[in-house]
């Protein structure tokens, strides 16, 4: 299946799921197959997100952005609201992500931190 949804979705979604993945991991109890199906939409949202932030680093340095020690950019302040107006409207832009549905059964475990992450791509059987 194919689920569009903006590049603001996906960070929402990134930074949610990234930090607690290696804490509720463990407590996921799906099929083989429902366990290959979150791995694989984590690995593709991974990826979506290290696309976003290259075009988000692109975008800054073409505002005459530096890059700081710390990896956020320093924009000059002239530059800062129509830097502000193209991060705007690129967070608006759609991507596509290609996934199969996770199928959680009633015996299923999902962790609820995990479940909110992943609850678009989630088919209740």
């Amino acid at each position: 299946m194919i689920k569009t949804i903006t590049t603001a979705q996906v960070r929402n979604i990134c930074e949610d799921l990234l930090p607690n993945w290696e804490t509720e991991r463990k407590n996921i109890q799906v099929s083989g197959r429902d366990m290959y199906s979150i791995i694989k939409i984590k690995k593709e949202l991974e990826k979506k997100l290290g696309e976003i932030q290259e075009t988000v680093a692109t975008l800054a340095e073409q505002s005459g952005g530096e890059r700081q020690d710390n990896g956020s950019y320093k924009i000059p302040p002239e530059k800062i609201e129509d830097l502000n107006n193209e991060l705007a409207a690129f967070s608006d832009e759609e991507v596509e992500i290609e996934y199969t549905p996770i199928k959680i059964k009633n015996d299923d475990v999902l962790p609820p931190v995990l479940m909110d992450c992943l609850f678009d791509f989630i088919d209740m059987e």
